[in-house]
């Protein structure tokens, strides 16, 4: 992974209105990056990094903590956020992107091609699934509470009877949980 100066940064080629930046490259030296910047896939940014309006990453990019990103951003599947990230209205998020704790989301914002609604776009158990590290998420779209967990994505009723199919009882106490908490939360 190639890493780049703030000079390099700000020398990139601007086509059509937006900033091109390459792919598989380490963003960490610099912290502003403006408005109107379009990311490659795997690409790595520092802590405390501010990125403007319109910007957009590719697949699997990793953020760190203190990122503040402005609206109408947009992230490519797999994205990694750190802690503390704050999010500006009508962001997107790509399938199976993670995020760590303390974020804030504008409104309208959208996760794996859904509108998700409330305050609160979702909740999240780490240590359920198949794999130990793995994190389930439970949004609360527009079109009610869906499930995030491993290679699932459904509604709600589907990931429930899945549990049910599997024998995976555990996870009807956490949807319990979880319906009950984002019902709370978006009062």
């Amino acid at each position: 992974m190639r890493n780049i100066t703030q000079e390099e940064f700000d020398n990139l080629p601007i086509v059509n209105g937006f900033k091109e930046c390459p792919s598989n490259t380490d963003y960490s030296n610099i912290k502003n990056f403006g408005n109107y910047c379009i990311f490659g896939n795997y690409c790595r940014f520092g802590n405390g990094c501010i990125f403007g309006n319109y910007c957009i990453f590719g697949i699997n990019c990793i953020f760190g903590n203190y990122c503040r990103f402005g609206s109408d951003c947009r992230f490519g599947n797999y994205c990694t956020f750190g802690n503390d990230c704050i999010f500006g209205n009508y962001c997107r998020f790509g399938n199976d992107c993670t995020f760590a704790d303390y974020f804030a989301f504008g409104n309208d914002c959208s996760f794996e091609g859904h509108k998700s609604v409330g305050t609160y776009p979702y909740i999240y158990v780490s240590g359920l699934g198949s794999r130990i590290g793995s994190t389930t998420y439970f949004f609360n779209f527009e079109e009610g509470i869906h499930v995030r967990c491993g290679c699932f994505f459904g509604t709600i009723k589907e990931f429930k009877s899945r549990c049910k199919k599997e024998g995976k009882t555990i996870y009807l106490d956490f949807c319990k949980i979880a319906v009950k908490q984002i019902k709370e939360f978006n009062k």
